[in-house]
């Protein structure tokens, strides 16, 4: 409810960044969690940095392509989603059992700092460029 109004105030660049660092931020928050309410803190932040992740991301797929392209662009878009997911829960799974779910976190929030990386190196010049 509130991603349209924070993408209108600020730019869709910096709705993704403060997405990715608040998702981050979770993550690290569920590491070193022992009590509910730090927990609930972590969950309130995750939520929040996904709802408004993931509409300025499908806007976003709209607008980096032609009008032409759309139906196969959000269709790659959802496909790539659904593969990371299955995937992602796979190999997280895996690293759970190995290292453990302090690691996990730590390490998924490690991933969403390369993101942040690509997101500033790749997608913020390309949206800049549509702008």
């Amino acid at each position: 409810l509130l991603a349209g109004r924070i993408a209108k105030i600020l730019r869709d660049a910096t709705v993704v960044l403060l997405s990715l660092v608040m998702i981050g931020l979770s993550l690290v928050t569920i590491a070193f969690s022992y009590q509910l309410p730090m927990l609930i803190v972590a969950g309130v932040l995750y939520g929040l940095g996904m709802g408004m992740l993931e509409p300025v991301l499908q806007t976003l797929v709209f607008t980096l392509c032609g009008p032409e392209r759309r139906g196969s662009a959000n269709a790659t878009y959802r496909l790539l989603r659904d593969i990371g997911t299955g995937v992602g829960a796979a190999a997280w799974g895996a690293v759970t059992m190995g290292a453990g779910y302090t690691a996990t976190y730590l390490l998924s929030a490690a991933c969403l700092g390369v993101a942040v990386v690509v997101h500033l190196l790749v997608l913020r010049p390309k949206m800049r460029k549509t702008a």
